[in-house]
């Protein structure tokens, strides 16, 4: 979301965009505020969040201000999507790397032939589901069962046919 440089590298015109994003995300906090509140403070701010997370201009402002006038005791809907935009910027990489670490430890060498699909559900358990402690497969086995499949205690599989196939050799094709 904000991409760092070296500060030897010159910056791109959307390197300086991206330092002002705290300063713009500030104007969103009351306490923030000085004591005599202009009705256009913080406007510029708020289009600029506005522009980068892509929410409607029009309706946000005007919440904007309306945020202002209630003094922030109460958002009002039309500043929501704003709000919500920048609720979903990520702190640190920390939760991300978190989960590189977890398809390292779930896709091993002897775990190879495991598909995208199903690594990813892995994973996901794995990151978001609840401690081993206090998970309660008791529902999910019972799911399972009225499936009509077979219980891991089950003994009596079906056996298998009773004709036995020859092996063909090469040497009979010919």
């Amino acid at each position: 979301m904000t991409p760092t440089t070296s500060s030897h590298v010159s910056r791109t015109s959307s390197e300086k965009t991206d330092s002002h994003l705290l300063s713009d995300i500030k104007v969103l906090q009351s306490d923030s505020w000085p004591a005599s509140l202009d009705i256009q403070y913080g406007d510029a701010a708020v289009r600029r969040l506005l522009q980068r997370f892509r929410v409607g201009e029009r309706e946000s402002v005007l919440g904007f201000r309306e945020y202002k006038d209630l003094k922030a005791s109460k958002t009002p809907e039309a500043l929501k999507p704003l709000l919500k935009a920048v609720h979903t910027i990520a702190v640190s990489t920390s939760e991300c790397e978190r989960a590189f670490s977890s398809m390292n430890d779930t896709l091993t060498d002897k775990r190879n032939s495991l598909d995208i699909k199903r690594l990813s559900k892995l994973i996901f358990l794995k990151c978001n589901g609840p401690p081993l402690d206090q998970f309660n497969a008791q529902t999910y086995v019972q799911t399972w069962l009225a499936l009509g499949r077979r219980s891991a205690a089950s003994s009596n599989c079906e056996a298998q046919s009773a004709r036995k196939v020859e092996p063909k050799t090469c040497w009979s094709l010919f």
